[in-house]
């Protein structure tokens, strides 16, 4: 016995009947707002089980959470040694959230060390 031909279900084959590209419109105001500057912070929330709209608490307490300190330092290579990138920088930065401080401040054996991160890297700039 077969079941050749009795189902013909996909759980993503759906007739959607509001709005559709929502994520290309959404990248391209983002492209639009950070045109000119180089840091773009992105917090990633799992699965929320929620309408977007219904997520605008939790954009909202990510967005006043975070606290950092950081430098850049930012070296243009002149333009003849150019082969590819037209400045390099290097940064740091040392945050933590008020989470974490107030844990900390609730008990007294939990080391600055555990609330704080360091975040080193590079930046490329291409030509």
């Amino acid at each position: 016995m077969s079941c050749s031909g009795a189902f013909d279900i996909h759980p993503y084959d759906v007739n959607i009947k509001g709005e559709t590209g929502i994520n290309a419109k959404q990248m391209a105001i983002i492209e639009k707002q950070f045109a000119n500057k180089d840091t773009l912070r992105v917090a990633f929330i799992s699965d929320t089980h929620l309408w977007l709209s219904d997520a605008k608490d939790q954009v909202a307490d990510v967005n006043k959470r975070n606290v950092a300190l950081g430098q850049r330092l930012t070296f243009n290579i002149p333009e003849k040694a150019r082969k590819r990138h037209s400045r390099i920088s290097l940064f740091y930065e040392v945050g933590t959230c008020d989470l974490y401080i107030r844990s900390m401040f609730q008990d007294s054996s939990i080391p600055l060390k555990d609330i704080l991160g360091l975040s080193i890297g590079l930046k490329f700039y291409t030509l």
